[in-house]
């Protein structure tokens, strides 16, 4: 592959990259909803303890959901944080093949280094969002065994 070429390949890169970064920042997004959710649900179970006696299971599950939460925002923003560096490093790379091709010299040991750790990082962060699908299959499973339970007589 000529040179002339190969700068264009981690920019070609970027707008796969940009649809991970959109979905992945929604999935976040989401999650920051479910814990103001919580926090609501638990203030809330906290008066009614007070006023009508003991919750503890229901405390107990409401803990049990914010710690599986708190472990798929750690894997998103992880997998963010590689997203956003693969995303700066393909374009850092196609501005340097770039201006290399365009000054005739010859950038391509840098470019190819940077568009394979820009794929490691994105390697990673696909890792990570695999991790946090299957947090999220647990806790889709825990509420279709409540719900089950709750319709057996």
């Amino acid at each position: 592959m000529t040179e002339g070429v190969m700068w264009v390949t981690p920019l070609v890169l970027l707008p796969g990259v940009g649809l991970l970064i959109m979905s992945t920042a929604n999935r976040f997004g989401q999650i920051h909803g479910e814990f103001h959710h919580y926090l609501h649900e638990q203030h809330h179970s906290s008066h009614t303890d007070r006023v009508h006696g003991s919750g503890h299971a229901h405390r107990s599950s409401i803990r049990s959901t914010a710690d599986v939460l708190w472990r798929r925002a750690r894997l998103l923003r992880a997998a963010l944080v590689s997203l956003y560096g693969a995303s700066g490093l393909f374009a850092l790379a196609g501005l340097i093949g770039g201006l290399a091709e365009a000054s005739g010299h010859d950038g391509r040991l840098m470019l190819m280094t940077m568009t394979c750790v820009g794929v490691f990082l994105v390697v990673f962060a696909s890792v990570g969002l695999i991790a946090e699908s299957r947090l999220l299959l647990g806790v889709f499973r825990d509420h279709y065994q409540q719900l089950i339970a709750r319709q057996d007589p």
